[in-house]
């Protein structure tokens, strides 16, 4: 009993430093934002801040992680629900997330976390994708420059959604992704070898299903 009391605890103490990590990003900007100010409004001690992380970038890289487990939960969701692999199903729950947190998106694009944020994503992206593909049979380059071009083009869509460059919802953005992306990856699959079945056409989202 004590050690679940001690366990609650911690999740409890960092739960609230990735929350107070975030809020302060978005009001000051990441860079203006110091460790003190995250474990007072956090209502924690320095020292118990640094018992938990080594800097407020490996603070933001845990909050990354804890966003990767959830999607991956919805991913796992999804398949339950019919989604097929190889439909990158994580796509549309994740930007629909990005979507709805797009006040803490550009706070974190700027200064000192945007490289944090964007190797954290490309690493979640990656795993997610690494995943949800059945490559297994083809050469390890094929798998790497698949999982590549996944990441790529998901990074590169998303940055010119929240700049303003291309203008429309998530279920837009989610049919324009995967459009991209399947198709390359379709053609892999479908080479011998491949190991697994042709990826699934883009699932109907909820626009189209309406």
């Amino acid at each position: 009993m004590a050690h679940q009391t001690l366990d609650r605890r911690i999740v409890k103490t960092r739960a609230a430093l990735q929350r107070a990590l975030i809020q302060l990003a978005v009001e000051r900007g990441y860079d203006e934002v110091t460790v003190q100010d995250v474990a007072d409004r956090a209502d924690v001690s320095r020292s118990s801040f640094y018992a938990h992380y080594a800097d407020k970038d490996d603070l933001l890289a845990a909050s990354i992680s804890n966003l990767k487990q959830g999607m991956v939960h919805r991913w796992r969701e999804s398949l339950t629900a019919g989604a097929e692999r190889g439909s990158l199903a994580f796509a549309g729950p994740l930007l629909r997330h990005i979507d709805e947190g797009r006040p803490i998106w550009h706070a974190l694009t700027r200064g000192r976390s945007a490289a944090v944020l964007d190797r954290e994503f490309r690493k979640m992206v990656a795993e997610l994708a690494v995943a949800d593909l059945r490559l297994g049979g083809r050469p390890e380059v094929v798998r790497e420059a698949a999982c590549a071009s996944v990441v790529g083009s998901f990074m590169a869509v998303v940055g010119a959604w929240m700049d303003g460059r291309i203008e429309a919802d998530a279920a837009e953005m989610e049919r324009l992704y995967l459009g991209l992306v399947l198709p390359g990856l379709a053609a892999i699959a479908a080479e011998p070898g491949s190991g697994g079945p042709t990826p699934g056409k883009p699932r109907p989202t909820r626009e189209t299903q309406r």
